[in-house]
């Protein structure tokens, strides 16, 4: 505990520590009290000058001792600028300020409470600033400083007559109003490089000064950086060297002209390159329409023949028809798919998904597939979260490309499907997708070319289970586009494991699944939940309207058929309908346009509009919903995914009957 008798000793010590020289002055100049800093300032210590109470009267330069006597006779509240001399005979500068305390009567006639700092270093650097300018505004050297946003704060008189700007027609604007257009572009990217690497870059520019004629100029630039070594403005140094008028006039010539050249190849190359790309994206295009649409028709008959009543030779005979047709549809997508990502037009998108749902799509497209062979099947996925947010679509094709591997190259044991959360922070997950077969295997060394294109393990692999060689490939640069990996593990004769790993957000909340009772197909739901519903099917090609027409009817669905999106228009003025399937390319007036014209009608804004389009490119997809369409399916179509889609539609725009 600190005893009242100790606080003059305590006093004492912060008083040392203090760095401007505290002390008590009395009336007579003796002193009552001094402390430590009177020997930094004054070298003489506080025993020393309270010995000699004349002493600090003596020290004080004589021109300034008239104004220390008369501030000590008489304080104010400013601060007192004084020269001593230091007891070394070094000259000091210094700040006194004086407060008088009060004395018995209460009035301030006691003694004097002064302080007194040293502003030697501050003067000094203040003086040297003051050199520096001067030299600066003095100097024939051009000098500027601008900000880290490239804005001049700064330039001296050498700069603005070199330029021909006033000075106060630099301040704030940007050194690109002296460039010229001919100082090549390469040499603007080195300095910023050079700047950004904390150097300083010397060269040459060819600038045009305000009148409009040309000079050329060697520079100094240099970055000015805080404590941390962060650059906060930056300083150029600048001489005129332009000389030769005939010589500068030559190389503006020369550059003129090799720019001119250089613009017109480039221009060249550009044109070519552009057209060559939209030459390749309406092919692409094209042909994935114009072999989709038969393909539909193809897949979609052997679909509708399979629901009737039919030999169990006509059942396996169609069904083969279906699994070659499904083949030549991946083989399709695969090949464009590879397209858009070599030319930079796939989009990944970014919702919130329900985890559970996509797995059990994926299950229920697989299932069939794998029971067929007499393979078991797990699903080890039960510690993920219910929702979660990433590109369900581009998710979905991976998982569904390695599930279909691994059929295709198991024939005993099983396959598992799994996936797991690995790492974990607030916003986002890294989850672990797994499928795991105990199929052929993969030799070590092929398994670095698995995940290029047109990689397959060998010849006799490509004629016994077929293939393109580019869903792996396409699996690995779609993972990258998601910020994910994609990987194998395998030995062979006992297996493989292929994996992903992926970034995914936390969903916000749990998207509404589609899903109704546990087991129920779609196209029960929609047979118990929206029986007699009426359809607006939309299309121009009657062979895929028959078979959409036949996939409703038999989910008890009311059927309209439009050939064009003009007829469609009329069949909205004269009546009601609860959903409208739409395709794209027709006659007339096609899918989106006629869209358009729908969401204008009264009450067109509601119904529910579903693209089902053979064209397949995410800029098909994204015009279909920028046009106002509520869902996409691309043809060939399938009947689950078709009444799932319905389903989920009907339930958004009309409420479900019980």
């Amino acid at each position: 505990m600190v005893r009242e008798e100790d606080f003059p000793a305590l006093m004492q010590q912060l008083a040392d520590h203090a760095s401007d020289w505290l002390f008590v002055l009395r009336p007579d100049h003796s002193y009552a009290f001094c402390s430590g800093a009177c020997a930094r300032i004054t070298g003489y210590t506080p025993d020393e000058m309270a010995a000699a109470p004349t002493l600090l009267p003596t020290i004080v330069h004589q021109h300034d001792l008239p104004r220390y006597e008369a501030h000590r006779l008489a304080p104010t509240a400013d601060e007192l600028a004084l020269r001593i001399t230091h007891r070394d005979g070094s000259p000091r500068r210094v700040g006194l300020r004086v407060r008088p305390l009060p004395g018995p009567d209460g009035q301030p006639t006691g003694p004097l409470l002064c302080a007194l700092r040293d502003l030697t270093d501050h003067h000094a650097t203040r003086d040297t600033l003051r050199a520096l300018s001067l030299a600066v505004e003095l100097s024939p050297a051009s000098v500027m400083i601008a900000d880290r946003a490239g804005h001049i704060e700064y330039a001296n008189p050498a700069f603005s007559k070199a330029s021909g700007y006033r000075l106060e027609e630099l301040i704030g604007r940007t050194p690109q109003i002296l460039k010229s257009g001919l100082t090549p572009q390469e040499t603007y990217a080195e300095i910023w490089a050079t700047l950004a690497q904390g150097r300083h870059w010397q060269g040459e520019l060819l600038n045009r000064r305000k009148d409009g004629s040309l000079f050329q100029e060697s520079e100094t630039l240099a970055p000015l950086c805080d404590a941390d070594g962060i650059p906060t403005h930056y300083l150029a140094i600048k001489e005129d060297i332009t000389g030769n008028e005939r010589r500068l006039e030559e190389m503006v010539a020369e550059r003129a002209t090799h720019i001119a050249e250089l613009n017109t190849r480039l221009q060249e190359r550009a044109t070519a390159a552009e057209a060559a790309s939209q030459a390749k994206s309406a092919f692409l295009a094209n042909m994935s329409h114009e072999i989709r649409t038969p393909l539909n028709a193809i897949i979609g008959l052997a679909r509708v023949l399979l629901r009737d009543q039919v030999s169990p030779g006509q059942q396996d005979r169609l069904a083969k028809i279906v699994t070659a047709a499904d083949h030549l549809s991946s083989i399709i997508s695969d090949i464009l798919d590879i397209s858009k990502i070599e030319a930079r037009k796939m989009r990944i998108e970014n919702a919130d998904f329900d985890v559970q749902t996509l797995l059990a799509s994926l299950v229920t497209l697989v299932e069939e597939r794998i029971a067929g062979k007499g393979l078991g099947f797990r699903l080890a996925a039960d510690t993920l979260p219910a929702a979660l947010r990433g590109d369900v679509t581009r998710l979905r094709q991976i998982l569904l490309n390695y599930l279909g591997n691994a059929i295709k190259f198991t024939d005993r044991g099983g396959i598992t499907l799994a996936a797991r959360i690995i790492a974990g922070r607030t916003d986002d997950v890294q989850v672990l997708f797994e499928v795991i077969d105990t199929g052929i295997g993969i030799e070590p060394e092929a398994q670095s070319r698995l995940f290029e294109a047109f990689e397959q393990l060998d010849s006799s692999t490509t004629r016994k289970y077929g293939g393109t060689g580019l869903g792996l490939a396409i699996n690995r640069r779609l993972a990258a586009m998601m910020g994910g990996e994609v990987g194998v593990d395998s030995t062979p004769g006992r297996g493989s494991r292929f994996w992903l790993t992926l970034p995914l957000g936390r969903a916000s909340a749990t998207p509404r699944a589609t899903a109704g009772t546990p087991g129920e197909s779609a196209e029960a739901c929609l047979r118990r939940e929206f029986e007699g519903a009426r359809i607006l099917l939309v299309d121009d090609e009657p062979i895929n309207t028959e078979v959409a027409r036949e996939l409703l009817h038999e989910a008890h669905l009311q059927v309209h058929v439009a050939e064009n999106g003009a007829l469609a228009l009329e069949a909205l003025h004269r009546g009601r309908y609860d959903a409208v399937l739409m395709d794209m390319q027709m006659p007339v007036m096609g899918g989106l346009e006629a869209t358009r014209r729908i969401r204008l009608l009264p009450g067109g804004s509601a119904v529910p509009i579903i693209a089902m389009t053979a064209n397949a490119f995410a800029e098909d997809r994204q015009a279909c919903l920028d046009a106002g369409m509520n869902a996409f399916l691309g043809k060939p179509i399938d009947p689950e995914l078709l009444f799932a889609t319905l389903l989920e539609a009907l339930r958004t725009a009309a409420p479900r009957t019980p």
